[in-house]
Parts: structure tokens; sequence; C-alpha cells
């Protein structure tokens, strides 16, 4: 892999013939398999339990927030979930075909304002290293996110996101 979330800058996109991929359809009933696929990728690329159960719940925000918010809860919409790693990067790739994200990215709530709900972007953005919200080359919405596989449990991660 070349430079994935390096000197701020995005992983790049997945290739076709890169990692593994599911797609699903926009149903939050499907979401458990996107978990289960989330911890494979987790575990093949190295990570204890605690990180991969941190992968799993900021992957399953994304994809519930891809769901609910760019595919307004609407049946009909295509998901792709894409998986790729090395020795230093696990790379997450979703693809869509709903509404994009806002300029920036989706904004959290702020953590002092105690409520339940709102909290998803907060778990992505403690989970990745990198979150980056774009349009792929054929105009549907994209988000690339990636982990440090070298980052300890105990270690922040990076500023580097899009919102």
């Amino acid at each position: 892999m070349t430079q994935d979330a390096a000197d701020g800058a995005p992983p790049r996109p997945i290739g076709p013939n890169e990692g593994f991929a599911l797609e699903i359809g926009s149903d939050p009933k499907l979401l458990p398999l996107v978990r289960r696929t989330t911890e494979v990728a987790s575990k093949l690329a190295g990570l204890d339990d605690t990180a991969m159960r941190q992968m799993t719940l900021a992957v399953d925000e994304a994809m519930s927030n891809v769901i609910r918010h760019a595919c307004s809860a609407k049946p009909g919409h295509r998901i792709r979930l894409a998986f790729r790693f090395d020795e230093r990067w696990l790379v997450i790739q979703i693809d869509h075909d709903g509404a994009p994200a806002p300029e920036g990215g989706p904004k959290g709530r702020d953590l002092d304002d105690v409520k339940p709900g709102g909290l998803g972007t907060h778990f992505i953005n403690t989970a990745m290293d990198a979150v980056h919200y774009e349009q792929a080359d054929d105009g549907c919405p994209r988000i690339l996110m990636a982990r440090d596989l070298h980052r300890s449990r105990e270690e922040s991660p990076s500023e580097d996101r899009d919102g």
C-alpha cells in the first residue's frame, strides 16, 4: 500500500482487484453481515479484540448513517463495503448510491450534550486514524476510513478528518 493516510493525505481508494468487498441493499436488517465481515477483516489484519470491537462499532455506525441519512432509510439503494489491509493499514471504503454527506462530513454532537444518540461520528473518529468523505470517479458518494495497525489502544487517533 502506498502512503495510505500518511502526511495528511486521504487513504487511496480500494481498487477492484484489491482486498475483499460485501455489497448489500439499504436494509438495516443486513447490518449483522456488516458487523461480522468487519470482525473478520479486523482479525485478519491482526487487530486485538478491543481494537476489533472499536472497528466493528465504527463501521456499523458509518453503514447505519448511510442507510438512515444518505439512503433516507428507503430500500432499493446499493451499498458496497470494501476492506484492504497490509502490514501497516486497514482501509475501509463505503461506496453507495445515496445522497452525499454534507460538505466537510457529518458533524457529531458535542459530547458534553448528554442525551441519547448522535455519537456515531465520535465512535468512527475514535476508532479510525483517517476519515474522508469524497465523490468516487463514478460520481457516487464514498467514505474512506483507515486505521493504523501499529497504533496501540491507548494512543489517540490523528486529527486527520474531513469533519
